[in-house]
């Protein structure tokens, strides 16, 4: 239990940080808010990569090239995912990102906050705890 009590407070200054930092952009509810849904989604997407050697055959399982059917707040979800572990697709979800981004007319750099905030939220875990 102690555990999970240094991980929420962990992240819970991790969250002050995005909203210091302009982390996703608005109101400080609205950034907390954004910021929360970002990690989700990173949490998501790196089990949803860790999972496609098993799920390579199905109509589900992760390939980069579907990251271009998501919106950019999506990819960016992968693009830390995928920063996070080190795999090889990241350059290619980056290409990715910025295509989405430019086509939709979006500014990247909140984007790019939220994918720098998900880094040091997993670079902390990985360092305590194996990640």
């Amino acid at each position: 239990m102690h555990n999970f009590e240094r991980r929420l407070e962990r992240l819970e200054r991790e969250f002050d940080l995005a909203r210091d930092t302009g982390g996703g952009g608005g109101s400080d509810g609205e950034s907390e808010r954004l910021a929360r849904k970002f990690l989700s989604g990173v949490l998501n997407a790196i089990g949803h990569i860790r999972r496609a050697p098993l799920d390579r055959h199905s109509a589900w399982g992760y390939r980069v090239e579907r990251l271009r059917n998501l919106g950019p707040f999506n990819v960016a979800m992968y693009v830390a995912a995928l920063r996070a572990r080190g795999h090889e697709d990241e350059a290619e979800a980056r290409n990715i990102l910025e295509d989405v981004v430019a086509a939709r007319g979006v500014n990247p750099e909140p984007l790019e906050k939220l994918i720098d905030l998900a880094h040091r939220f997993v670079a902390s875990y990985r360092r305590e705890d194996g990640f």
